[in-house]
Parts: structure tokens; C-alpha cells; sequence
């Protein structure tokens, strides 16, 4: 819901500064640089920006925010803004991706226990969790924690940041036993049109438990594919169900095309 209010604020700025003359539109973006600078950080700041012209000062103002990052979750951020406008340097897809790397790369049993149909059992822990956190000597509530937080927000970033060197990493992310890292890497893989995942997609499905299977599913609206559409329709076979994650994702699509429209003249690829 943040992430959606938020973007619903960086389009009505990015809408005021599309129709001001340019000597306005100049102090729109002056403005976001200064909001960028002093902080406090604001996303929605990072969105306006991706919706602005070209100019000369905007990467480096987002490159000196990057090294004043207070936290991770600020570099991240603005490392995926600087991906998405264009900067190809390493040292933004590499901070992005070492982050992604140990979430999906842990193999860590899921913290969530299911029932034998495979719902989610609200308040308890899976056993080989439990029995995983007792071997190594760790707080179970805590590895939830960084299960649940830390990793899902780590894989999302690089997914958003939709780098195509991110491609090998995100395929990798299918085979993790945490499926919250399953839903933002089929998220990263559809946002790169990878329709060859798909494959690695429907076994990750198969694998899923039913708690899981449609936030997995869903994802494929990401494809635009007509093999990720009968796939979704496999594995979601209410149309309702279906009609509704579209909508859901399609209001993202379409926020970012009008950013990159208002940004560059051309529609999204």
C-alpha cells in the first residue's frame, strides 16, 4: 500500500512538471535535488524524478545521495533509480545484487508452517525451521525476521531495478526454499521479458504450496507473454482472482511507461 501511495504522489508531480514551461519545469526538478540532498529520503522523490527531462545534474545528484545513503534500504533505492535512468556502472548493480545474492543463495528452511493442504498456519513455525534454529544456535523470530523483511525486500530492489545482468541471479532465485524470494524473482525475470524462465517458473510452481502458489503466480502479468498468460491461468484458475492480480500489477506498468514516456518521448520497450 506505501509503495502504491507513493507512486500515485511522484505521478502528480511528474504530471505538474510535465505541464509547465521549461524554465518552471527547471525549478520542478531543482526542487526534487533539493528534497534529494536534505532529505529526510522519500521514494516518491525518486519516481518524480525518473519522469523528469535529461539533465546534467540529476545522476550526480543521485550518485552523491547514493554515497550519503544512511541505510541500505536508501542505497538501494536510489541505485535502482540510477540503473533504471541509464547508469551502467557495476557499482550500483553490484551493491543491488551482493544484497539479492546471500537472500537468494540461503537455503534456510521457510519460516511459515503449512497444513496438509498446504495453507499457511498463521502463528507457528515450520518444524525444520525450528529444528534448523536449534542446530545452528539461532533465534528463530529473528531468522523470520530477515526471512520475511530483509530478504523480500532485497530480492524486490534488484527485480525493480530491471537490469538485465540480473537475469542469471533472479533464475537462481526460483529454486529457493523461501518463497517470498520465488515472488519477486519470477517479478525481476517478467519485468526483463525473460520468457525462456518460464519453464523454471512452472517447476517452481509445481513446487509451491498452495499458500504461495498464487502471490508466485501472479507475477506473470509481469510477461505480457501469451505462455505466461496460460500459465497463470494453470496455476490461478479463478478469473476473478486473475482479473484482479492484473489490474494490480497493470497500475505499476503503466505509472512507470508514463514516467519513461514524460522522461524520454518513447514508450517502454
Amino acid at each position: 500500500m506505501r509503495h502504491l501511495t507513493s507512486i500515485k504522489r511522484a505521478t502528480s508531480l511528474a504530471l505538474v512538471a510535465i505541464c509547465l514551461p521549461s524554465g518552471r519545469a527547471q525549478g520542478v526538478l531543482s526542487d526534487l535535488l533539493a528534497r534529494l540532498a536534505s532529505g529526510p529520503f522519500d521514494e516518491s522523490v525518486l519516481y518524480s524524478l525518473e519522469a523528469q527531462p535529461p539533465d546534467p545534474r540529476t545522476m550526480p545528484a543521485l550518485k552523491l545521495a547514493f554515497e550519503h545513503g544512511k541505510t541500505a534500504e536508501e542505497k538501494q533505492w536510489i541505485a535502482a533509480t540510477l540503473l533504471r535512468l541509464g547508469e551502467n556502472s557495476s557499482t550500483y548493480f553490484d551493491y543491488l545484487a551482493g544484497l539479492a545474492k546471500e537472500a537468494i543463495e540461503d537455503r534456510t528452511p521457510f519460516f511459515i508452517k503449512y497444513d496438509n493442504a498446504g495453507n499457511a498456519i498463521e502463528g507457528q513455525f515450520d518444524t525444520g525451521f525450528l529444528n534448523w534454529c536449534a542446530q545452528n544456535h539461532k533465534d528463530p523470530r529473528e531468522i523470520a525476521r530477515i526471512q520475511f523483511s530483509v530478504y523480500l525486500k532485497d530480492v524486490r530492489m534488484l527485480a525493480y531495478a530491471q537490469d538485465p545482468r540480473a537475469v542469471e541471479l533472479l533464475r537462481l532465485g526460483l529454486e529457493s526454499p523461501n518463497e517470498l524470494v520465488v515472488v519477486y524473482s519470477v517479478e525481476g525475470l517478467g519485468r526483463l521479458h525473460d520468457g525462456a524462465a518460464l519453464p523454471l517458473i512452472a517447476k517452481a510452481l509445481d513446487h509451491a504450496q498452495n499458500g504461495a502458489r498464487t502471490a508466485i503466480a501472479e507475477q506473470l502479468c509481469w510477461f505480457r507473454l501469451p505462455e505466461a498468460e496460460r500459465l497463470m491461468e494453470r496455476f490461478i484458475p479463478d478469473p476473478h482472482v486473475r482479473d484482479f492480480s492484473r489490474r494490480q500489477i497493470q497500475m505499476l506498468q503503466i505509472s512507470e511507461e508514463n514516467r519513461l514516456m514524460r522522461r524520454t518521448g518513447k514508450p517502454m520497450q
